[in-house]
């Protein structure tokens, strides 16, 4: 689980930049936890890509709530949805 100073620094980077730069990280993010996603059927995660996919998850669900105008629930149920998206 990310700490609130990491999901704050994640919410500034939103924040702060352009739509190109936010889907790129948007892209960045899903291309991370599709290769995680492979990976979590096959073999244990190490605690980097462990790290990786929530940092992953929460980058995809606060550019999705910032983008709709929508909160913290909105986020928590985001979270959810993306994980058993790409990771089963």
């Amino acid at each position: 689980m990310l700490s609130i100073s990491e999901q704050y620094d994640i919410q500034y980077l939103i924040k702060n930049t352009c739509d190109q730069e936010r889907n790129q990280m948007r892209q960045e993010a899903e291309l991370t936890l599709l290769r995680i996603g492979k990976s979590w059927n096959t073999r244990a995660l190490s605690s980097d890509e462990l790290k990786a996919a929530e940092l992953a998850t929460e980058i995809l669900a606060r550019i999705d709530a910032s983008e709709q105008g929508k909160g913290w629930f909105y986020r928590a149920k985001r979270r959810f949805e993306i994980k058993k998206m790409y990771l089963g």
